[in-house]
């Protein structure tokens, strides 16, 4: 090739590989993956990468330009549990982080390296007629506008290079974005579900032991309602992240509202219990933040 057209100013590196789609169902974990499909993949997305970096590379930053881009997945973002079918991409990963390393080597020298993360389905024959696609047909990338994607990572000026780039269709987009309404749906109602319990035990103080109709019917009502919401919330929280966070909730609630609005006594020891309950329940959801990848 250097012959021919000389060094190249731009290589994109879109080797892609199969290995894994062929497993039948049962077979997803990584006990069953045989270690010749692993050394396949592993060849074609890291150590073909490797070999051709090494034979681009060097000219691009004796010339003090170029622009070196790999041709991602979103598995490479972050590792998930393969699904029959699919193909195993935790050398998609390790594709991600050369990427990165070459980037930390040779922006210095005027090279550009970038890593596109390809987020949806390549339109294609083979891929027109899968159940998704025919589906969703805005659940598919034009290949001419990833195309012009690269493109434009290769025309970036030096003075504002993108180093990662992720191409995600229409139809992915408001998926998420309705994952991130659903979610922040189920924390409101967990908050109402709070505020619901701490009513429901204010409407048992005031009801004199049930004898108190009003403050009876107040009382189950706020508990039933309380407890549906909690429902609620758990088809999309988890229940050890739910659950917790409803009961130390309601109990710090119902002890701030006896020592505000009830004249209970107030004192040290109990402003420390309070405190713990509060970073509890702050602690359980950032761990079910960081778990979830948020």
């Amino acid at each position: 090739m250097r012959g021919e057209a000389g060094d190249p100013e731009v290589v994109v590196y879109n080797a892609g590989y199969l290995e894994g789609r062929d497993l039948p169902p049962g077979k997803e974990l990584l006990e069953h993956i045989p270690i010749e499909m692993f050394d396949t993949a592993h060849h074609i997305a890291n150590r073909g990468a490797f070999l051709v970096a090494k034979q681009a590379l060097p000219a691009m930053r004796e010339a003090g330009r170029g622009s070196f881009l790999f041709s991602n997945n979103n598995k490479s973002l972050r590792g998930t549990k393969r699904n029959t079918g699919e193909s195993f991409y935790y050398p998609r990963v390790m594709m991600r982080a050369l990427a990165q390393v070459l980037t930390e080597e040779y922006s210095e020298h005027g090279v550009h390296v970038a890593n596109v993360v390809i987020d949806g389905l390549i339109d294609s024959p083979g891929t027109r007629t899968l159940p998704r696609a025919l589906e969703n047909p805005e659940a598919v990338i034009d290949p001419a506008k990833i195309a012009e994607a690269f493109y434009y990572l290769y025309s970036q000026d030096r003075s504002c290079w993108t180093h990662e780039l992720q191409l995600t269709p229409l139809l992915r987009l408001r998926r998420m974005q309705k994952l991130a309404n659903t979610a922040s749906t189920a924390w409101l109602l967990l908050g109402c579900a709070v505020a619901l319990e701490t009513a429901g035990v204010m409407g048992l103080r005031f009801s004199q032991g049930f004898t108190l109709p009003w403050p009876t019917v107040g009382a189950v009502a706020a508990f039933a309602l309380a407890l549906y919401l909690v429902s609620r919330v758990m088809k999309q929280l988890p229940v050890s992240v739910a659950y917790p966070i409803w009961a130390g909730g309601g109990t710090a609630g119902v002890a701030i509202v006896g020592m505000a609005a009830l004249g209970e006594e107030v004192n040290a020891a109990k402003a420390i219990g309070i405190a713990l309950v509060i970073a509890g329940v702050v602690a359980v959801n950032r761990v079910s933040e960081k778990t979830a990848g948020c």
